[in-house]
């Protein structure tokens, strides 16, 4: 069993010695965030930051030309990971020996869910779930590429689909959950 950490650009960009830092913990794989929704993070140990706020769900690396005229379209970041940091944080890690997965965050993004709330989840009661921009009925809205930046690791896909409820996706999944983000759990399991 490898021992594995999720990462952000933002906790490597800037930090020379963060690769190296993670390495030391007996860390063998991060799966690094290519597209990720709001969030305000920690970053303790960053030489230039202690706290970084995401403002809105983006790609974390330039967007791509096959996005012009289309709609919905994913942002790119703001200040907080200008560019490729998606692409200068994995080759940091990749050149301290680290494996670099990709962790793409599809389904989850309250800024094109508002921008488009014919995408947005609705419940029984007719209520939207901005945050959701997603439909059993159809195809996740295209919040990040639909091809792993690169370098093409291994991608992980979090909040792929639709959800029933505000908050669920893989992080919940349990032997029990019901739930097509969980398709590897069958009820009655333990």
């Amino acid at each position: 069993m490898k021992a594995a950490a999720f990462v952000y650009p933002w906790d490597v960009n800037g930090d020379p010695d963060a690769p190296a830092r993670i390495a030391g913990l007996g860390v063998e794989q991060v799966t690094l965030a290519a597209a990720y929704h709001s969030t305000r993070a920690l970053t303790p140990r960053h030489p230039r930051h202690r706290v970084v706020t995401a403002e809105h769900a983006a790609v974390l690396y330039p967007p791509g030309d096959h996005w012009t005229g289309r709609t919905p379209r994913p942002y790119p970041a703001g200040r907080w990971a200008p560019g490729d940091a998606h692409g200068e944080a994995a080759r940091a890690l990749a050149g301290a020996g680290l494996a670099v997965h990709t962790w793409v965050v599809l389904a989850h993004n309250s800024r094109l869910g508002a921008e488009h709330p014919d995408t947005s989840v609705v419940n029984a009661y007719g209520d939207r779930y901005p945050w959701r921009p997603a439909s059993p009925r159809r195809p996740p809205a295209p919040t990040s590429s639909t091809s792993p930046p690169r370098p093409p690791y291994a991608p992980a896909r979090r909040a792929p689909n639709w959800s029933p409820s505000a908050g669920t996706d893989w992080r919940i999944c349990t032997p029990t959950t019901r739930s097509p983000v969980c398709p590897w759990a069958r009820p009655g399991s333990t």
